[in-house]
């Protein structure tokens, strides 16, 4: 499976050739977060961009599931190693059947601990199971 993640460039304004990378790739929303709390610092003097890296996810990834159950209304994680995300949601599925009414899945932990958006998002209808992609 491929993702689309973005990594931060550190840029100096008079010299654009002067690009460094940092560390680490971040989904949009969080590269948007980082950017607007680097501005807000008094004393900086380099630019932030980011720039899309394409991103291969191993075929047996550990996918964050986050599970809502029906009758308690309690919400708690589950770490799913599966092939992909809709791998990790069936998971969910067939291990908690009926007792469940929304499956959120995530590509890593520190995307939902930072509220991102899931990547994969199910909601029970009736007895259909709805899906919807928002990531890619």
């Amino acid at each position: 499976m491929r993702q689309i993640r973005y990594q931060l460039w550190s840029v100096d304004p008079i010299d654009p050739n002067d690009e460094r990378p940092l560390f680490g790739s971040y989904t949009l929303e969080a590269c948007r977060r980082i950017i607007a709390v680097y501005n807000t610092r008094d004393r900086c003097h380099r630019l932030l961009i980011a720039k899309p890296v394409e991103c291969q996810i191993p075929a047996c990834h550990c996918y964050t599931c986050q599970i809502h159950t029906t009758k308690s209304d309690k919400v708690f994680v589950r770490k799913i190693q599966a092939a992909d995300a809709y791998a990790a949601a069936r998971d969910c599925i067939r291990r908690f059947q009926a007792g469940i009414d929304e499956v959120a899945v995530w590509l890593y932990d520190e995307d939902r601990e930072a509220g991102a958006l899931p990547v994969l998002l199910l909601h029970r209808d009736g007895k259909l199971w709805r899906a919807r992609r928002i990531a890619s």
